[in-house]
């Protein structure tokens, strides 16, 4: 059956990636998103070892017009040979980038490896206004927020940023109906985002350093996500909690943990070290509804490191 977008996380020895990880769950939640608009998009994350057997049998087979790869730090020059090759072996086929290296990516990027598209900050509409305008020929380059691209004169081009979505609570959750292998949420563990953007600035992190404002999805949206992937999948044990901002309000953790006491359900999340140290009560609820393990991002111990930064 033919489909109009390939949403790729292409990685270096997936064996030593978590099964959360290898979800790509940011490509699953772009997948449901344009869905809505009657567009369909297959996930999948490869191995690079893989990845063109992968790549070739969806454009041969089934047509696939358009070729998105995720791109962060550590697979930016990887990414950028595979999308070479792409567009080497099919120079008609559409490929866009996204994840949290696109923001430096620029000219150059393009040039060197044929990319058509680079789709910066949060991808749901930019991707939905590019397949409008690459499937169904409606719109141009310059009217597509949120993208970089190099235009017929040889220009290169950087659009206005897209606006946030607010009603996080209004997209579709992520459905295995849009994983290319059929496993996605198969398995022991999954990955759930609850909220978007972050008030600190931490010069380490994609989200400080990107100043977007927060928001949240209610608690109630988050519990039907995870209760819809029980429904189909007894085997859950571990839920992920992927957002940088999810103790920020004290209130709305203590909700969640008291949805997770007697689910038997084990839980970790990341946190910001001010708001564990201003809700301390919060941890013990925290650790008493199944929580596992907390990731803590810390900028340094140093003085001097922190004045450099």
């Amino acid at each position: 059956m033919q489909y109009e977008l390939l949403l790729l996380n292409v990685v270096r020895n997936s064996s030593g990636h978590s099964e959360a990880f290898l979800e790509y769950l940011g490509g699953h939640i772009i997948a449901s998103y344009v869905s809505q608009f009657d567009f369909r998009a297959k996930v999948y994350s490869c191995d690079v070892l893989n990845c063109r057997q992968v790549i070739t049998d969806e454009i041969t087979k089934h047509g696939v017009p358009v070729v998105g790869f995720y791109v962060g730090a550590d697979t930016r020059i990887m990414t950028g040979h595979i999308i070479h090759w792409v567009k080497g072996t099919w120079p008609g086929v559409r490929v866009l980038v996204g994840g949290p290296e696109a923001y430096s990516l620029g000219e150059e990027f393009l040039s060197e490896t044929g990319c058509d598209y680079v789709v910066y900050g949060e991808g749901e509409t930019s991707t939905l206004d590019l397949l409008r305008l690459i499937v169904d020929g409606i719109g141009t380059p310059e009217s597509i927020a949120g993208i970089k691209y190099v235009d017929s004169s040889g220009k290169f081009t950087v659009t206005p940023p897209a606006e946030l979505i607010h009603d996080l609570d209004a997209i579709p959750f992520p459905s295995r109906t849009n994983s290319l292998s059929k496993n996605f949420r198969s398995g022991e563990s999954i990955g759930v985002l609850t909220g978007r953007g972050c008030p600190f600035h931490c010069a380490f992190c994609f989200e400080g350093a990107s100043a977007k404002s927060v928001r949240l999805r209610s608690i109630d949206n988050v519990i039907a996500e995870i209760e819809d992937v029980r429904a189909c999948n007894p085997e859950l044990k571990y839920v992920n909690i992927y957002d940088d901002t999810f103790t920020l309000r004290a209130e709305r953790v203590k909700e969640f943990c008291r949805y997770m006491k007697g689910r038997g359900l084990m839980w970790t999340c990341e946190a910001h070290v001010l708001t564990l140290r201003r809700e301390p009560e919060m941890i013990h609820e925290m650790a008493e509804s199944g929580l596992i393990a907390v990731q803590l991002g810390i900028e340094s111990g140093s003085r001097r490191v922190l004045d450099a930064y």
